[in-house]
């Protein structure tokens, strides 16, 4: 099986642990990775080391260790001799059947780089279609912008140009992966994974509660929280008269996102 590595603080043991029980009830084994945290970030900047590894510019020091920390995986999937590695942070879920997911699935060749996250934005994707086992995935094109990095499989192209590129972050690292501006992000071919089999323990309501879960990213991050019952909650917008202006704008977009075989779609867990 590909390997997976996990992101974990040492002083985060519980975290671990979590993962420990996810692996093993999922049937599947972890490399853990050490992360960095403002301590270490805060003694790197002072000796200067940090600058050799990121450009901590804008960055706090926590978004800096984030930084650093998926740093170091992309570092270890290019010293080994595999062609491919999942990158899991130690605060996330991963749904029913996930190792055979790995197992089994047919990645497309030209992939760089696959989320399989549950996404908190809509996703714009290309030429959808079904994949792997008959688990009812389908994988597409990612074509706009996401956030997060809780999970995702790295080829060592995408590794090897996520290195050669590090000096030029100026962004967190969830945002900085799939940012629809980057050059990087042109030039190399990403994917999205729907149903998702990855997401952040936080956003889950059996789980939000947990000590695990707890996550330092601002409330307002993200745009919204998916029901547990699968629908988006409703926005506002759409309480207003169904021919407004704006909703023909949204359909004549529909339209040609269908033509041009795109989709906009909700990325859910599962």
């Amino acid at each position: 099986m590909i390997d997976i590595y996990c992101i974990n603080l040492d002083e985060r043991g519980d975290r671990w642990d979590h993962m420990q029980c996810v692996a093993e009830d999922a049937g599947f084994a972890l490399t853990r990775i050490r992360a960095f945290g403002t301590t270490d970030v805060a003694r790197m900047r002072a000796s200067g080391e940090a600058a050799d590894v990121v450009a901590h510019g804008p960055l706090s020091l926590q978004q800096t260790g984030c930084a650093l920390s998926h740093f170091a995986c992309w570092q270890a999937l290019l010293a080994s001799d595999e062609q491919a590695a999942v990158v899991l942070e130690d605060d996330v879920m991963v749904a029913e059947g996930f190792a055979a997911f790995l197992e089994n699935a047919r990645w497309p060749e030209d992939a760089d780089l696959i989320r399989i996250e549950a996404a908190e934005q809509f996703a714009t994707l290309g030429n959808v279609q079904e994949f792997g086992a008959a688990d009812g995935r389908r994988i597409g094109r990612l074509l706009s912008g996401q956030s997060g990095c809780g999970g995702y499989i790295l080829t060592r192209k995408a590794a090897k140009k996520l290195v050669e590129n590090h000096r030029k972050f100026d962004m967190p690292v969830d945002l900085y992966l799939c940012h629809p501006t980057l050059r990087w992000f042109k030039d190399l071919t990403i994917y999205q994974v729907d149903p998702a089999p990855v997401r952040k323990g936080c956003l889950m309501r059996d789980h939000a509660e947990a000590g695990w879960a707890q996550s330092s990213i601002a409330p307002d991050f993200f745009n919204y929280v998916p029901r547990d019952d699968g629908v988006a909650d409703q926005h506002p917008e759409d309480t207003r008269r169904p021919y407004s202006i704006r909703e023909l704008g949204r359909q004549v977009r529909a339209v040609v996102r269908w033509l041009r075989r795109r989709r906009k779609v909700e990325v859910r867990f599962g």
